[in-house]
């Protein structure tokens, strides 16, 4: 009975908490945030992430020396966040080919070549060939190191080409969404060990022969094998820059039963308008996300294609849903589905005051495109993992949370640092339960807050406990205490807030090793 009147009251402080814009998870990284800073003299930023079956946590992207190298970077996180140190050197990898000192990691996927076989890593990359930018596939053990079975010495490489997406099909094959010399929509397939396909597409290229170009920023393999390509187009037979999808067979021939000849096209504004991400429901619809310029700047754009192309009515207002954060430039990276048909947007915002630095942004919405109030405040958030951030990619993790993924910039008396950021957020669809240890809810009075307070909890078994004040974005404001250890049995600890905590609304958590309680309070100094 006592531990269902406890779930009870979390399941209560769970909708209740969310819907006051409690989304960041805490107990990830820093108080829900990572960064990373690959070298002292480096600018960082991440553009792909990934998680292994085991949860860990893989981040692509780039890490540039001034006036040196720009290196493709790799970093590995345990589920916690904190730095996988058993990952190539210290949690790092750092991927430098040819001679012109840059090369650009796109991004990044895992690989299993069988049931029982370990879990590889695949890097896409572009780089600098003389003057010619060529695509470079990389692939590496659990350790982090190369693998030299793949490719040429695990590397494997294709002249006159870009590298966007990298995916695995079900056969273990490698699909990358590119182009090769002219920017189309376009797709290779690799085999398992690196080598170009010759039996997919035209010698192991495929692209759909139109008027327009594009560029092939997003990606989605169906469970039928058949492959999405999206991205933005542009060229003579088109006024402007639009979403452009194509789909092809799992042999690398267009789909037919797919739009026109197997491409859609969607001007979704009189502005132009770009797609970077393609997520699939259960049901074969298609959400493509990106951005989109209705003349008062820059929003979060949804597309819902039913599985032939046409584009869902059902959803938002006539297919299409956008969405801002109250900022002159909002822009989505990523889109998710959740197992529930939850939908996640997640990018970043730049704020209307020049003076003001970007954020990370994601919103949560409905199976039909309205946003699910009880997720960040009504729908949505914006968080920071330093002064200034913003998500370039974003995955759901085994445990059902959302990871986004991109830069954050340190500012310290010494240093200016570009640095890969993570921030995690709740979903409330999180496996397993949360179960501290108290016999019943932690009551705080007086409440609200002057100066200071009591907090009355009764413990049922010796715990290891912190106790902090949060404010409504989840970072903490004061400590009161932590990692103490606390016996069976009751407790009341008096609290003195400092003069820094001015009038508002916070968030007082009690946590300890296996999950934490949250009590909402308001400070009148």
């Amino acid at each position: 009975m006592i531990r269902a009147l406890i779930l009870l009251s979390m399941v209560f402080w769970s909708a209740h908490a969310a819907s006051q814009g409690l989304a960041v998870d805490s107990f990830f990284g820093d108080y829900g945030r990572v960064s990373t800073d690959i070298d002292p003299e480096t600018g960082d930023e991440v553009n792909s992430v990934v998680c292994q079956l085991d949860g860990k946590i893989v981040a692509a992207g780039i890490s540039l020396v001034p006036n040196s190298d720009t290196r493709a970077a790799l970093v590995r996180y345990h589920p916690n966040g904190r730095v996988d140190s058993g990952f190539g050197a210290n949690g790092r990898v750092l991927f430098l080919y040819g001679s012109s000192g840059m090369t650009i990691g796109h991004s990044v996927a895992t690989q299993k070549l069988s049931a029982s076989a370990p879990e590889n890593i695949i890097l896409a990359s572009h780089y600098l060939d003389g003057a010619v930018t060529s695509l470079a596939l990389s692939r590496y053990l659990p350790t982090g190191l190369p693998d030299m079975s793949f490719g040429n010495g695990g590397v494997a490489t294709l002249y006159d080409a870009w590298a966007f997406k990298v995916a695995t099909n079900a056969g273990g094959q490698l699909l990358v969404a590119g182009q090769k010399f002219l920017p189309k929509l376009g797709l290779f397939r690799f085999t398992q060990n690196g080598m170009l396909d010759p039996t997919f597409g035209d010698n192991g290229y495929a692209s759909i022969q139109s008027t327009f170009y594009g560029f092939s920023a997003a990606m989605a393999v169906q469970n039928d094998g058949r492959i999405l390509i999206g991205g933005f187009v542009y060229g003579p037979s088109i006024s402007k820059q639009d979403v452009g999808l194509v789909r092809f067979l799992p042999d690398g021939k267009p789909d037919s039963s797919f739009g026109i000849n197997g491409i859609v096209l969607t001007s979704p504004d009189t502005n132009e308008a770009e797609l970077n991400s393609i997520a699939l429901q259960a049901d074969g619809k298609i959400l493509a996300a990106g951005t989109s310029d209705t003349g008062t700047g820059p929003h979060f754009l949804l597309i819902r294609y039913l599985p032939n192309g046409t584009v869902d009515s059902s959803f938002g207002l006539n297919g299409i849903v956008r969405t801002n954060f109250s900022n002159n430039e909002c822009r989505a990276s990523e889109v998710l589905v959740q197992n529930d048909t939850k939908i996640y947007a997640v990018g970043y915002a730049q704020p209307a005051s020049p003076n003001q630095s970007k954020v990370f942004a994601i919103a949560r919405y409905h199976s039909n495109g309205t946003l699910d109030s009880t997720f960040g405040v009504y729908g949505k958030d914006t968080s920071r993992v330093d002064y200034s951030s913003a998500a370039l990619a974003a995955t759901i993790a085994p445990d059902l949370k959302v990871i986004a993924a991109g830069w954050g910039l340190s500012i310290t008396s010494t240093s200016v640092s570009n640095n890969f950021g993570l921030i995690r957020y709740l979903s409330g669809l999180e496996v397993g339960v949360v179960d501290l240890t108290v016999s019943a809810p932690p009551v705080l009075y007086p409440n609200p807050v002057k100066q200071s307070a009591t907090l009355s909890y009764e413990l049922r078994k010796e715990e290891v406990v912190t106790l902090r004040l949060l404010d409504m974005s989840g970072r903490t404001v004061q400590t009161f205490f932590s990692c103490k250890l606390r016996h069976a049995g009751r407790h009341e600890d008096r609290l003195q807030f400092d003069n820094s905590v001015t009038t508002g609304g916070y968030l007082l958590q009690l946590a300890g090793s296996g999950g934490s309680y949250t009590i909402k309070l308001h400070v009148h100094q």
